[in-house]
């Protein structure tokens, strides 16, 4: 009976413990199949966020590189920025930059190469390298050659691709990747970036041709406009010296025999002045005394004797102009021939260091190699003057005026220069016009420097001014020598 009852609980205790041992191989079974869920699971989230990763990485390198082709820096600028962009999206180790003409690596401009930090020294033998470098047309994807190089322990690929450069000038752009397979993801990327590179390139040559075209074209302008204003100029010119001859001729004959009558005024009006003088020492006669007292005649002698000088002074203004006019419209002179120019200039400063009214010193430096010119002595002596006095007028209080020649090649080279007030700017273009002038009312023509540029062009000779304000002012003239001089020259 015990061993019955002993019996029955063996083997409910054997039933329990079978049931808890498929309960357990259950829970170990869902566990095991749990486990392989999470496992799988955070595996393909892994793989999500790598490719993720991946994707973001090739987005931000196009976006950057995309962004390249609107700098305005230049072509080797943006060529070094994208090679630097992709070696770290490549990882490579060398990244370059060659061009080539005819197939053949060109030294100018000269390659761009650059390394990653622990680069393999060997690599640095960029001749040794294999690339396309004879292909002249564009690529339609990367080349691919494998690298291997067991004595410098250098193994992995080289990628290549061109552009369009220069005319006549490609492009090739070569990295090195140490690495045992390539991403063909990366390929496809880096076939949008070499697009982006060609179009970058493709617009800054373009717009520096046309920033040069643009810059050919304004110069063009400005000559064009220079060029018309010296045609309107000329017929300025042309018109003018056609009515300045016509005037100087109507206005010659009268200022003659006014300068004649007025000769004669002045010595009667003289003689008469002393002859009432004389009456009014000796006179008797009371009321003819006091008469002539209060005419005050002491006083109307000077007041005429200053109106006949205003006169005298007016008259050789009128005629000094009508020289000049005269001068003017007929430069060429027949008178022509050797002569001395540096004797020309001491005889002009002569003449001028008469008239200069403020203390000038002048420092004279003339080449004894500065010898005889060809032409009329009488009209360089004017230029030369003009030039002297014109320097003298610049000089307010004392200054000092130098004047040097020397022989430049086939010419001899006249420089005066003066510390006067200078030139202002806005008129250096305007002083060789006819009737310009800075000086006041009534003290200038405004004909010096014009004549002095119609003589010195007859010469076939150059007239150039140059000036500072407060500083002083150089007139530089270039006269060719004599025939004979330049022969022995």
């Amino acid at each position: 009976m015990q061993n019955d009852e002993l019996n029955s609980k063996i083997q409910l205790l054997e039933r329990r413990l079978n049931r808890e041992r498929l309960a357990r191989k259950a829970a170990e079974a869902q566990l095991e199949e749990f486990s392989q869920r999470i496992y799988y699971s955070n595996k393909a989230l892994k793989e999500s966020v790598s490719v993720a990763q991946k994707k973001q990485a090739e987005l931000e390198y196009l976006s950057r590189s995309s962004r390249y082709i609107s700098n305005d820096d230049g072509v080797t600028p943006l060529v070094t920025s994208t090679i630097d962009l992709t070696m770290n999206f490549c990882d490579a180790s060398i990244g370059a930059c060659f061009f080539c003409k005819a197939g053949k690596i060109s030294t100018t401009p000269a390659p761009i190469i650059m390394f990653k930090d622990g680069s393999n020294a060997a690599l640095a033998d960029y001749k040794s390298w294999s690339f396309p470098s004879h292909h002249t047309e564009l690529l339609d994807s990367w080349s691919i050659q494998g690298v291997a190089d067991e004595r410098a322990g250098v193994a992995g690929w080289l990628l290549s691709s061109n552009f369009q450069a220069e005319p006549g000038e490609i492009g090739w752009l070569v990295f090195f990747l140490e690495s045992e397979f390539i991403d063909e993801e990366k390929l496809y990327v880096l076939d949008t970036t070499i697009e982006h590179l060609r179009l970058g390139v493709a617009r800054q040559i373009e717009t520096r041709y046309r920033e040069s075209s643009e810059s050919v074209l304004e110069k063009m302008r400005q000559d064009l406009a220079a060029t018309q204003k010296q045609l309107v100029i000329a017929d300025r010119m042309s018109t003018l010296g056609q009515l300045a001859a016509g005037v100087a001729h109507e206005i010659n004959n009268p200022v003659g025999f006014i300068q004649a009558n007025h000769q004669f005024l002045t010595e009667t009006v003289t003689k008469l002045l002393s002859i009432v003088e004389r009456i009014n020492e000796s006179t008797e006669d009371a009321q003819l005394s006091d008469f002539l007292n209060q005419m005050d005649i002491s006083f109307l002698k000077s007041d005429l004797q200053e109106v006949l000088e205003d006169n005298a002074y007016g008259l050789k203004r009128i005629a000094d102009i009508v020289k000049n006019l005269k001068s003017f419209t007929h430069s060429t002179s027949q008178e022509r021939g050797y002569f001395d120019l540096n004797a020309c200039i001491e005889q002009a400063v002569k003449i001028a260091a008469a008239t200069i009214k403020v203390p000038v010193q002048f420092d004279i430096r003339l080449s004894q190699q500065s010898g005889d010119v060809f032409g009329d002595r009488g009209e360089i002596e004017q230029v030369l003057l003009n030039l002297i006095v014109n320097a003298s007028h610049a000089i307010e209080t004392e200054g000092k005026i130098s004047i040097t020649s020397v022989q430049v090649q086939q010419y001899i080279q006249v420089e005066i220069t003066d510390n006067g007030c200078g030139i202002p700017e806005k008129d250096l273009e305007e002083i060789f016009s006819p009737f310009f002038t800075s000086k006041p009312v009534g003290e200038g023509t405004g004909l010096g420097l014009a004549i002095s540029r119609s003589i010195m062009d007859a010469h076939e000779g150059e007239i150039s001014v140059t000036s500072e304000l407060g500083v002083g002012t150089r007139v530089t003239l270039l006269l060719p020598i004599a025939p004979h001089q330049a022969a022995s020259g």
